[in-house]
């Protein structure tokens, strides 16, 4: 038996051309895209862009990721991708995105060239670029917005010659992501990429924008954690104090007695 009328899924009736479009990952309505008119304003995040790689080619290694922060699956099949320019790609066969990860869009899909990204989608560098600049990048789904993210290195937004800039995990939202201080440049890469050259995190989870540099399980205090000296393991909320040079091991604003000349003669007890 033939269905001869144009049923995209003839075993489920919610699915049929003119079904109303709902918010579930499927085309309802047989039109070709995938919750079109009803995917929410952030629902596809912007998260990570490599604007200005250095291993590479400037135009071989760009790319940027997306992520799904929806409970469905998403085919980004239809999008339209573009800046204030004129630069702009519409997105021309299934990509999908699961729920909770991640689709990296790029310039150049050879991980040979491109610093062993592995690419989900490649759109022509004529098309679209990314500008070592201010830029922007918008997707619509439809005429209607999807998300958009305008980078501005060195106004708020950090600078960074051979990494990407990523979105700090815990501001995964479509009103953070407009900020550039909730993003930082990478200092890491996934496993596939450990020999590749430039930073960065393509299709993998993102790193915390406040780092933990001296690995003591304390992140530091100058992005909102309490760790002191993030440059010294031995420096942390909790440490003993110790007689080492630094006054305040335990990071509580008091100065260790032991290291202090309490009586102005010239020694500490820490001195003996």
């Amino acid at each position: 038996w033939m269905d001869c009328s144009g049923d995209c899924d003839d075993s489920d009736p919610g699915i049929f051309p003119g079904a109303p479009e709902v918010h579930d990952g499927a085309d309802n309505d047989c039109n070709g895209l995938f919750d079109d008119g009803v995917l929410p304003y952030g629902g596809l995040l912007i998260t990570e862009i490599m604007y200005d790689p250095a291993a590479v080619a400037d135009f071989d290694g760009e790319w940027f990721e997306v992520y799904n922060a929806t409970l469905f699956p998403i085919n980004m099949l239809g999008f339209e991708v573009f800046d204030d320019e004129f630069n702009a790609f519409s997105i021309s066969h299934d990509v999908w995105v699961d729920p909770d990860d991640f689709a990296v869009l790029g310039s150049n899909g050879d991980t040979v060239t491109n610093g062993g990204v592995f690419v989900d989608y490649e759109y022509a560098i004529g098309d679209f670029h990314l500008a070592n600049g201010d830029d922007a990048i918008h997707m619509e789904l439809a005429a209607l917005p999807v998300d958009s993210v305008q980078y501005e290195p060195g106004n708020y937004w950090p600078t960074a010659s051979g990494a990407s800039v990523s979105l700090d995990p815990a501001k995964f939202d479509e009103t953070y992501n407009d900020f550039g201080t909730h993003w930082c440049a990478t200092h890491d890469w996934p496993d596939y990429m450990l020999d590749a050259g430039d930073y960065g995190t393509p299709g993998s989870a993102n790193p915390s924008c406040c780092p933990d540099w001296d690995g003591d399980g304390y992140l530091d205090a100058d992005c909102g954690g309490d760790d002191c000296d993030d440059d010294d393991p031995a420096v942390h909320p909790g440490a003993a104090e110790v007689c080492d040079g630094y006054p305040d091991n335990d990071c509580d604003g008091q100065y260790a007695l032991d290291e202090l000349d309490a009586d102005g003669d010239g020694f500490s007890i820490c001195d003996g």
